[in-house]
């Protein structure tokens, strides 16, 4: 082997070292940009969940960025365990509910629950026996922390709620709205009943069995088993 070829053949050695070098880092680069996308896309679906869960409605109240699987239960008027005598339970259309008129607003912000009231109408304040706005207050006195507000109605006119607050051990306590804000105390009236795994809401409308025509709106509490306990009855 002459001079020439020699030099050739170490110059297409140090080219084939090179290239293979350079490959198996691009390679390796490739390789953390698919790790680095694979749990960018878990995180992302993490997110996703947990904006998913956050929102507290009246059917399925949940925990903000509980993961847990939601116990969706339906008002089943043969599985009402504590209402009215003779009373015809049904439920009601979400669109025959309006709270617009009441001006109240509760949010539960951090575990903490806060109250205000509007007067949206002229007789708003009527209907709370008051005659100024509540700006915000917080409602305090708890037995641990409330994760919703279900604004409970009853009777055939526009009255002033009983705020039941779902508790993050399943049970319920009140205030009675009125009351609370006449008299500008701003605490829970503690526990509603022994009710214990409430999972859901509803408003319906009761009538006497006797007197079918006749009826009025009134509101439940249902729990994980599907059993419902009218609101206005428990505590009687």
């Amino acid at each position: 082997m002459d001079k020439v070829n020699f030099v050739l053949l170490i110059i297409i050695a140090v080219a084939l070292v090179g290239g293979m070098y350079f490959l198996s880092q691009k390679i390796d680069t490739l390789n953390t940009e698919v790790t680095n996308l694979k749990n960018s896309t878990a995180n992302a679906v993490d997110v996703a969940e947990i904006n998913t869960n956050s929102t507290n409605t009246k059917s399925e109240p949940t925990k903000s960025g509980d993961k847990k699987e939601k116990v969706k239960v339906e008002f089943d008027p043969d599985k009402v365990k504590v209402g009215e005598e003779n009373g015809i339970y049904e439920v009601m259309d979400e669109d025959d509910v309006s709270l617009d008129e009441l001006g109240m607003t509760v949010n539960i912000e951090d575990g903490k629950a806060y109250v205000s009231v509007k007067f949206v109408k002229d007789y708003t304040g009527e209907i709370y026996g008051i005659d100024e706005e509540v700006e915000r207050e917080e409602i305090t006195g708890f037995d641990g922390e409330p994760v919703m507000c279900f604004m409970a109605e009853t009777g055939q006119d526009i009255t002033a709620p009983r705020l039941c607050f779902l508790m993050e051990d399943g049970t319920v306590e009140y205030v009675d709205s009125a009351k609370m804000l006449k008299s500008k105390k701003y605490v829970s009236e503690g526990k509603l009943g022994n009710l214990k795994d409430i999972v859901a809401f509803e408003y319906v409308s009761v009538a006497d069995a006797d007197m079918p025509e006749t009826g009025h709106v009134s509101s439940v509490a249902i729990d994980k088993s599907g059993y419902a306990y009218d609101i206005f009855v428990v505590n009687d």
